[in-house]
């Protein structure tokens, strides 16, 4: 055998133990407590392990000390590699290795945190096309045409979502170019002179063009079609240009003419050859061929014949990825004879918007996470009108005055619409309607009109009775209305007795009381529209149908007050011809202005996009609907 060499003497990494083990020498002692291990260890390990690790002549009291001081000087930053982090669970004990977990739980909880919130400041969601959204209205279409829809707020709906008129009106009721495409006025404000957009069509694809606006405007103005809006057209001559272009010249100018211009028009291929008595039975009033941004695609009736379910989609007219393309891509309304069952709908999510709701309703509605209430003001006034044309007391300007006096106003606002209304005097055309005539006894007023209080009515020299029958539309808030009503005069011994007419049928409120004028006095709201004209309210052509001068008032200075109005062109003039009409108003008391109503629309927090806090008529609610949205989709905006 070799004598051992120095070599041999070198630890083999493979097996981990000295080749040629030497004897102990005296450098190197057990201390007394240690192991039998300990002292086993071979001689001479410890001068190699001080030359190769330069322990600097440290202690080393068992083999694990010597194994210890080996790995550090093999990595002198101390910091153990990939390999020997595998085997850490080996040294930690149960409790460091929970809070080791642990704090690797909130690094890992953190770090995603920051990630996400990073990434979530440029998360952007956006309206996408599809859906659909499905409404309640109260009452059944009749007449789904531009020409015949103004008494009708199912019909106006229908109408402004079919049918497009050369301007429309935007979320803020300003008015705009729509199947226009511009326009000129003349310097004296008669004359104007429109164009219209290149390419259009109507839902059946058969061009629109300048024929069909004359038409439209020719046909409201003829007698034998009796369309409401005659009267607003009167005096005005309308003539085709050229294919695309028509002028319109006034007698005398007006200031809102391009908010006439709004009216949609309708089709001349459709109509032109229907005799003109037979125009109100068409289907097509039913199922319209539009040029709208929604197009009709079906409907269904029940076992009696009525409309319940009334389908819309985006008209094939408008491109995919036109702006004016609603994203919406179904619009379904369900109809409902009154409130309380489209409530019920709207409550059981059979509808996701109710058009119009009450107070009570809105209360209930509170705490629903799923529904927003909007409330909306509307231009409009809740008035009585007296019928001046019925031999009645109420021919008397003392006992209207008494009966204007009689009704506490703001009582009425506080417990019938707490404080949600707004009280006015003689509002006329969106003035300030501050009632110019002082307050008066109302029962100085009767008794000067001789109208003697006896008991707890009223009578005058022959004995006969002070009644007074006010027809009332049956539906909140207007019956509670009512009843306030009859309460104020009953209070002065005056008779009241409500007549309430349904609304439910079509036409019936038009048909059996404000076409033949069929009451004494009336609790009804109109609506000025976005200029508060007052034309068809209170001069006197518009005192039969189609004209609404409910009131059937009749005065020359009224009448010269209000064409003055009309021909203003300035606001200044405008205010003062309004103002002259606000004291002839107060001074004959032919109506009782109330409030100015609060307008309360129920929707699904899943519709997006709505953006309008102010409405003209119901419809307007739909002016900006090719904004809404149910759908969305995500882009990261950096």
């Amino acid at each position: 055998m070799r004598p051992p060499t120095k070599q041999d003497n070198i630890i083999n990494d493979d097996d981990k133990s000295p080749l040629t083990p030497e004897p102990l020498t005296e450098k190197f002692q057990p201390e007394a407590d240690a192991t039998a291990e300990q002292q086993s260890l071979p001689v001479g390990w410890r001068d190699k392990l001080k030359r190769f690790l330069n322990l600097s002549g440290q202690a080393i009291r068992s083999t694990a000390d010597l194994e210890r001081q080996l790995i550090f000087s093999l990595n002198p930053k101390k910091w153990p590699t990939l390999k020997q982090l595998r085997h850490c669970g080996r040294i930690f004990t149960k409790l460091e290795k929970k809070i080791l977990t642990g704090c690797a739980i909130v690094i890992v909880v953190a770090a995603m945190w920051l990630v996400s919130s990073r990434l979530l400041a440029h998360i952007v969601a956006l309206p996408a096309r599809g859906g659909s959204y499905t409404e309640a209205l109260i009452g059944q279409p009749e007449f789904i045409n531009p020409i015949f829809a103004a008494n009708s707020a199912v019909d106006n709906d229908l109408t402004r979502l079919i049918f497009s008129g050369l301007f429309r009106y935007n979320e803020n009721l300003g008015i705009e170019l729509d199947l226009a495409e511009s326009y000129t006025i003349s310097a004296d404000g008669r004359i104007y002179t429109v164009t219209l957009r290149e390419g259009l069509n109507w839902h059946n694809n058969e061009p629109l063009t300048a024929d069909d606006v004359v038409f439209t405007f020719a046909s409201i103005s003829d007698p034998d079609v009796k369309s409401p809006l005659r009267p607003s057209f009167r005096n005005i001559a309308i003539e085709k240009i050229d294919e695309r272009t028509v002028r319109f010249t006034l007698k005398d100018p007006y200031k809102g003419f391009l908010n006439l211009l709004a009216t949609g028009i309708i089709p001349e291929h459709i109509w032109e050859e229907v005799p003109r008595d037979q125009w109100r039975g068409r289907t097509e009033n039913i199922q319209p061929i539009g040029n709208g941004p929604w197009q009709f695609n079906s409907l269904e009736r029940d076992s009696n014949g009525n409309i319940k379910l009334y389908i819309l989609n985006p008209a094939d007219t408008i491109g995919q990825e036109d702006t004016a393309r609603p994203f919406i891509d179904r619009l379904t309304f369900k109809f409902y004879p009154d409130e309380t069952q489209a409530f019920e709908a709207l409550g059981n999510q059979s509808v996701e918007g109710l058009s119009m709701i009450s107070q009570s309703s809105a209360a209930q509605l509170k705490g629903n996470k799923q529904l927003t209430i909007r409330e909306l003001k509307l231009r409009a006034n809740t008035v009585i009108f007296f019928n001046l044309n019925q031999s009645s007391p109420i021919e008397d300007v003392t006992v209207r005055r008494a009966l204007k006096n009689a009704i506490d106003k703001r009582r009425l606002v506080t417990e019938v619409f707490i404080n949600e209304a707004m009280i006015i005097g003689n509002q006329m055309g969106g003035q300030n309607g501050k009632d110019v005539a002082a307050k008066e006894d109302p029962e100085a007023l009767l008794n000067k009109a001789g109208w003697e209080e006896i008991g707890a009515i009223r009578k005058n020299k022959k004995g006969e009775t002070l009644n007074i029958t006010l027809t009332v539309i049956d539906r909140e808030p207007d019956r509670t209305i009512g009843r306030f009503i009859q309460d104020e005069w009953r209070r002065l011994g005056i008779e009241t007795k409500i007549d309430l007419v349904s609304p439910s049928t079509p036409d019936n409120v038009q048909r059996t009381v404000l076409r033949p004028r069929a009451y004494e006095a009336l609790l009804y709201t109109i609506g000025y529209g976005a200029t508060y004209d007052p034309y068809a309210f209170w001069h006197s052509s518009q005192r039969v149908d189609p004209g609404l001068n409910l009131s059937l008032f009749s005065n020359h200075e009224a009448d010269a007050a209000i064409e003055r109005g009309r021909r203003a062109t300035n606001d200044e003039i405008e205010k003062q011809a309004y103002t002259e009409l606000q004291k002839i108003i107060s001074n004959e008391v032919p109506a009782v202005f109330l409030f100015t109503p609060v307008r309360r629309y129920a929707v699904s927090n899943k519709v997006k996009g709505l953006n309008f806090n102010e409405i003209a008529t119901p419809a307007d609610r739909f002016n900006g609907l090719n904004k809404w949205y149910v759908k969305t989709k995500i882009r990261f905006k950096w």
